[in-house]
């Protein structure tokens, strides 16, 4: 899909649009700048509030059984992390060491 973007579902879909090229875009300007806007429902109002898209992201950021990880999984993340921290430490030390010398 290289130059497509993918279409994402808007809170306000009556009220938002995806231009295919510039000519599109001027013609929906031209005609936004000219009319009047259709008054927002009490749902649309709702939807575009932070409360609502707090709501919604946690909605999906939220891990589902089955993507948590493993056991395996946890015990190598965390041996990977110690062996991490423990050789950048030590690189933070000798290059310490090395400035007191």
């Amino acid at each position: 899909m290289h130059g497509q973007h993918a279409e994402v579902e808007c809170p306000c879909s009556t009220a938002a649009s995806v231009c295919r090229d510039s000519h599109e875009f001027s013609s929906k300007l031209e005609y936004a700048l000219e009319s009047e806007p259709v008054p927002m429902t009490a749902d649309m109002q709702r939807r575009l509030t932070w409360e609502d898209a707090t709501e919604r992201f946690l909605d999906v950021a939220e891990l589902k059984a089955s993507e948590r990880p493993g056991l395996i999984e946890t015990a190598v993340d965390k041996m990977a992390w110690l062996a991490h921290n423990t050789l950048t430490g030590m690189v933070v030390l000798q290059l310490k060491c090395l400035a007191i010398s």
